[in-house]
C-alpha cells in the first residue's frame, strides 16, 4: 500500500533554469502567491499549515511559475516564464491542488513519491491519494 504524501514546499522544482535568461522573464503578476513545496510522508506534523481554498499562481519568488502546457490526463507540469494565463492558475480545496477552470488535479506520476518524480495533472477523484497535498510554509 502506497503511503499518502503531503506537499510542503516546491523549492527544488521551482529553481531557476540555466536555459532561461533572466532578462527575458516577466515579473509575476500581482496576484501571485509564493509557496515553497516539498513532498514528505503524510501524517508528518505541519507547522503553519495554510488552509486557503484558492491561490492563483505557484512560484518560489523568481519570475518562474508552475504551468500546465495543455490540459489533459498525464500532462507533466513545467516551470515556465510568468504570464497571466489560465494554464498557470491553480486552486486549493480539500487537500487537492487543481488547475483553475478544469477538473484536473496535481498528481504524482504513477503514484511514485520518491525524489525525482515528475508531477502531472490528472482528472480529480475523491480519495485519490496521488492527489492529496497540504501546503505549509510561507505564502505571500
Amino acid at each position: 500500500m502506497r503511503t499518502p504524501f503531503t506537499l510542503l514546499a516546491f523549492a527544488s522544482l521551482l529553481s531557476a533554469s540555466p536555459l532561461v535568461e533572466l532578462d527575458e522573464r516577466q515579473q509575476p503578476p500581482s496576484n501571485v502567491k509564493y509557496i515553497r513545496p516539498v513532498i514528505a510522508p503524510a501524517g508528518q506534523r505541519l507547522n503553519a499549515a495554510i488552509s486557503r481554498d484558492s491561490l492563483d499562481h505557484i512560484s518560489n519568488g523568481l519570475p518562474l511559475i508552475l504551468q500546465v502546457p495543455s490540459p489533459g490526463n498525464g500532462v507533466k507540469l513545467k516551470v515556465w516564464d510568468c504570464y497571466d494565463v489560465p494554464q498557470q492558475r491553480w486552486h486549493v480545496h480539500d487537500g487537492k491542488i487543481g488547475l483553475a477552470g478544469h477538473n484536473l488535479c496535481m498528481d504524482t506520476t504513477d503514484g511514485l513519491a520518491v525524489h525525482g518524480t515528475v508531477l502531472q495533472i490528472w482528472q480529480c477523484y475523491d480519495g485519490n491519494q496521488n492527489q492529496q497535498f497540504a501546503i505549509s510554509g510561507s505564502m505571500q
